[in-house]
């Protein structure tokens, strides 16, 4: 038991050394212009391929998002045309997420009152779940006010 903590530990720090390591290779490519780019890009290839590497091993859902993400980033960056050709395939993703994300809520929300058995409890909880709705609500408003203008 205690390997396979070590083992997991040991593969989660290599993931954030190379995750750190492609972020440095393009600071330093973008303050290097006169270097060989293509040098650097095998270089994050390179990390990238090993990060999906660990991803397969673990098989964790965290991992692949995140290696999903940062490859993501790096074909955005590399490959601009291409990513805008996928911008329709995020915006379908987006609006199905949208579409599932509200009756998800609601069925929790009705499955979790529910089974309540004391009301006055449920009360409280729901005045505080409001309250804490329109502070937030009113906190990003404001923050989107003050950023746009």
């Amino acid at each position: 038991m205690q390997e396979v903590k070590q083992q997991n530990i040991f593969s989660i720090f290599w993931y954030i050394v190379a995750f750190f390591n492609v972020g440095f290779l393009f600071m330093l490519e973008s303050a290097l212009p006169e270097v060989n780019r293509d040098l650097f890009a095998f270089g994050r290839y390179a990390l990238i391929a090993f990060l999906f590497l660990i991803a397969f091993k673990k098989k964790t859902l965290s991992l692949w998002i995140f290696s999903a993400m940062i490859l993501g980033v790096e074909v955005g960056i590399d490959f601009p045309e291409f990513s805008k050709e996928m911008e329709r395939f995020g915006k379908i993703f987006l609006r199905l997420v949208k579409s599932l994300v509200a009756p998800l809520i609601f069925a929790t929300l009705v499955v979790g009152i529910a089974g309540h058995s004391n009301l006055k409890q449920v009360g409280r909880i729901g005045l505080k779940s409001i309250l804490y709705f329109e502070i937030v609500t009113t906190l990003a408003l404001v923050i989107g006010l003050f950023t746009r203008n």
